[in-house]
């Protein structure tokens, strides 16, 4: 028998189509005062964002994304409850922010500190506008030769997931990650969220 060991949980799952068209709804009623914002990159890549460092970005609070929030809430349960926690947690938001993917646009690898688990939901794309990658936690995997030759989705040293509108990836925030340069003309828009969990004890 065979143990797979030391494996990260990714869980991702694409919201029926009713809603989708809430949710949608509700973050393009807010799209323009978002646009109105100063949305210069902080990082080193070419996605704008609503993103600041030092400032507690919080668009779905700011912006009373309650739809959306409520949504990312019960699936954010699902996964923890899933991966079988034995203690009750506390789950909070600790930041939240929106990224416009313009052609030409994308984002190196990496992390978000600080946080316990992150969501990336994909509210607009055309399906080829920037894949995300996420990167293998063992930097074994990229030197071993014996998993050049399977396919099992447990030995790659990366795994990539093509955006879908409705669609959400919900992974541990250690989990580096980057996503992939928009070739076509679409402006793809997600909103990344990191959360905070902890035993109630706490």
């Amino acid at each position: 028998m065979i143990q797979h060991l030391f494996s990260t949980p990714v869980y991702f799952h694409t919201l029926a189509s009713e809603n989708i068209q809430a949710i949608s709804k509700e973050i393009n009623d807010v799209l323009p005062l978002i646009r109105q914002k100063n949305l210069d990159n902080p990082w080193y890549d070419s996605v704008k964002t609503t993103f600041k460092y030092g400032e507690g970005t919080n668009d779905l609070g700011e912006y009373n994304l309650n739809l959306l929030q409520d949504a990312l809430f019960n699936h954010v349960r699902i996964y923890l409850r899933e991966l079988g926690l034995q203690k009750e947690c506390t789950i909070s938001i600790v930041g939240s922010w929106i990224n416009f993917g313009e052609r030409g646009a994308h984002q190196t690898a990496h992390r978000h500190a600080l946080s316990t688990i992150s969501v990336v939901y994909y509210h607009q794309t055309n399906e080829h506008d920037g894949n995300i990658c996420f990167l293998s936690p063992c930097a074994a995997h990229n030197l071993f030769p014996l998993w050049q030759l399977t396919e099992a989705i447990n030995t790659k040293s990366d795994v990539i997931y093509s955006p879908q509108v409705g669609k959400m990836l919900v992974f541990p925030s250690y989990l580096v990650h980057s996503v992939h340069e928009n070739k076509t003309n679409h402006k793809r828009i997600s909103i990344a969220v990191n959360f905070l969990v902890k035993n109630e004890e706490e």
